[in-house]
């Protein structure tokens, strides 16, 4: 019998959430400890970064979220992935080879995450609200699920929303070794393979199965692994973020769609 009630799979943070308002905060945290971990002043390294920021938007396409090698989101992507792409390459210029920068970038983001404001898109609430009460709403982030329920809290009114949160979904990580889904694909108009081999996200997914749709505001960590499955996808795009490539793919797309709107994705979902 078909699912009368599809069960749509939302990202959080920069999907339902405004990252350029909630930062502020936690980029400040974040740099203060960079530039400790660097051995200068904030107000140095607040000098330097306008300069990595060049750097990284000269070449966009090349420069992300780099785990284990691999490339597995883009640095302009979001707030967060471009302030960690920029301190990442102020590190590599002042210490070549330094091989525990993934780790120690890691850490800087742990110690700041909870300095983030809250703040959401506009008709987040009617958004929310309509994808729960029109079938099942699952939240899959790769954040631990305290901060995001604490935010559905603050959204909805109350603790008791009934929306399931799956935290720590690791969407970023790639393992190169696992047969699930091919190695990579390259759509076209993409400056380097988008990695699809996410063993970890596949499961999340294939657990929450069937899923009628997933929503997401980073192509390659929330959409590439569910589109290549066969499910509707869905790119929340951010002024002056978001890739081109990533809002082109979506043109003529025959099972998904792009939009800046949570209001205009809400009406075409339900």
């Amino acid at each position: 019998m078909a699912n009368e009630r599809p069960t749509r799979v939302i990202d959080f943070d920069g999907t339902v959430t405004d990252v350029q308002q909630e930062a502020a905060d936690y980029l400040a945290a974040y740099r203060e400890q960079a530039a400790h971990k660097l051995a200068m002043t904030p107000d140095i390294l607040d000098m330097i970064i306008p300069l990595a920021r060049k750097e990284i938007l000269k070449k966009p396409g090349i420069h992300g979220w780099e785990v284990n090698g691999l490339i597995v989101a883009p640095a302009t992507a979001d707030v967060y992935l471009f302030n960690r792409a920029i301190i990442r390459k102020i590190w590599q210029h002042l210490e070549p080879g330094f091989e525990g920068i993934g780790v120690a970038l890691d850490e800087l983001h742990q110690n700041s995450y909870d300095r983030a404001g809250t703040a959401f898109r506009d008709h987040a609430l009617e958004f929310v609200t309509e994808l729960h009460r029109s079938g099942k709403l699952v939240v899959v982030t790769n954040s631990e699920t305290k901060k995001v329920k604490e935010k559905l809290a603050t959204l909805l009114g109350g603790e008791d929303h009934g929306i399931e949160v799956v935290g720590n979904a690791k969407k970023y990580l790639v393992d190169p070794a696992w047969e699930g889904l091919p190695l990579s694909v390259t759509p076209p108009g993409f400056p380097r393979p988008v990695y699809l081999r996410r063993p970890h996200y596949h499961a999340v997914l294939e657990g929450l199965n069937p899923v009628s749709a997933v929503i997401g505001d980073v192509y390659e960590l929330d959409l590439a692994v569910p589109e290549h499955l066969g499910i509707t996808t869905v790119l929340v795009t951010t002024p002056d973020m978001t890739p081109d490539w990533e809002i082109n793919h979506y043109q003529n797309h025959d099972n998904g769609f792009t939009s800046g709107s949570l209001g205009e994705i809400l009406g075409k979902l339900t």
